[in-house]
Formats: C-alpha cells, sequence, structure tokens
C-alpha cells in the first residue's frame, strides 16, 4: 500500500485498521468512502438542491484520506 502515489506510513495503517475493522461492510470503493465519512449526502430543502459531507463515519479515517 505504501507504493501506492500520496499512501505514506502515517495514513496507510489507520486506512487498513478501519476497513479490516468493517471487512464486511466493504462492497467497493464507495462504501469505504462512506465509512470513511467522505460521501455526498443530499441537503435539500424545496426547490434548492444541495449536496454535504457525511458527518458520520470513521474520522481517523476520515483525517487519512
Amino acid at each position: 500500500m505504501l507504493g501506492l502515489t500520496g499512501v505514506g506510513p502515517d495514513s496507510a495503517p489507520i486506512l487498513l485498521i478501519a476497513a479490516g475493522d468493517n471487512h464486511d461492510r466493504l462492497r467497493d470503493e464507495a462504501s469505504l468512502v462512506a465509512l470513511c465519512g467522505a460521501s455526498p449526502v443530499e441537503h435539500s430543502s424545496g426547490k434548492n438542491q444541495r449536496r454535504r459531507l457525511d458527518q458520520g463515519g470513521n474520522r481517523q479515517a476520515n483525517v487519512a484520506l
């Protein structure tokens, strides 16, 4: 994992721990992003359509992303 561009010795273990603790929930890349709390969520009222980042998820994995 350290061979990938942008993945360092600080972020690799955090992401591996988050993925290992929740291996049954991970089906694809989108489920990992949702687990880390970095996926967009619809936040609309009336005619305006907005998106915001998910407030939940693994905060340490979110920081590692």
